[in-house]
This record gives C-alpha cells, sequence and structure tokens, in this order.
C-alpha cells in the first residue's frame, strides 16, 4: 500500500511494487576527478517523475551503491569508523525528497559486498548499523 492504497489496483500487478534498483543514483569515487556526484544525483532526480508516470512506484538506493563497471571504485557513504558521511547523506535525502513529492517511496539497502573493506573491522558494521537506522541523527531522512 502506498498512500493506504493498494497498488495498481484493478491489474495483474495489485498488490505489488515495481521498483528500480537505482543504487548508484548517490554514487560518488573521490578517485574519480571528472566525475560530480551531485550531478549524477540531479540527472536521476530529474527523471524520476517519467518513472513514477511509467508505474515505477519504488527506488532503491544503497549507501555503498553497487558495482560501476570498474573494480577498485571507493563509494560508501560510511567512514571506517561506521559514521556517516554527510555528503553522502545529503545526496540519500534529495533522492527521498524527490520520490516523496512524486507519491514513490525510498528503500535503502546498506551494504555492498565491494565495499566491506571500508569498515575497519565487524564491530564497525554494527556501528553503521545503529547510524543508519531512521531516527538516528545522521540518517533521518525526512520526506516532504
Amino acid at each position: 500500500m502506498i498512500d493506504r492504497g493498494v497498488t495498481y489496483p484493478g491489474t495483474a500487478a495489485e498488490g505489488l511494487l515495481m521498483n528500480l534498483r537505482v543504487v548508484n543514483a548517490v554514487f560518488e569515487d573521490p578517485g574519480l576527478a571528472d566525475f560530480d556526484p551531485d550531478a549524477n544525483t540531479g540527472h536521476f532526480i530529474s527523471k524520476i517523475p517519467a518513472y513514477v508516470a511509467s508505474g515505477i512506484r519504488a527506488f532503491t538506493v544503497n549507501l555503498q551503491g553497487g558495482f560501476p563497471g570498474y573494480e577498485g571504485a571507493r563509494n560508501s557513504a560510511f567512514d571506517a569508523d561506521g559514521s556517516l558521511r554527510q555528503s553522502y547523506m545529503d545526496r540519500v535525502r534529495r533522492v527521498a525528497d524527490a520520490a516523496s513529492r512524486n507519491r514513490a517511496l525510498l528503500i535503502l539497502g546498506c551494504f555492498y559486498q565491494r565495499q566491506d573493506q571500508c569498515l575497519r573491522m565487524r564491530r564497525r558494521s554494527n556501528q553503521a548499523c545503529s547510524t543508519s537506522q531512521p531516527g538516528s541523527s545522521a540518517a533521518d531522512i525526512p520526506t516532504s
């Protein structure tokens, strides 16, 4: 349900949630000097109305992105100690707000297998889980 209504009423997809995995919509890699993560996020946000008009009702992003097509990318919302980086979370918030304005949902993943080395040790993963929960000061992502 979205807005207290069943999704896609009267269709074969009734009650389902059609979503788009766009884990790299908030991507960054400090090793890419010519890549602008804010412009990348802005480009995705500009397409949200068209996706929603086509029936997409949710977008999946990830705090550690996904495979960008090359090995060695450094893409993580987490610092080595498990705390969240504000610049990354600002892009996540922009996507969440844009999705909300278009009556769509955000599905937020925390970890990606190719980025686990960015956290110093296992207990830092636990810290990262704690700080990425809604209601924590760094990860509370209000929607408009």
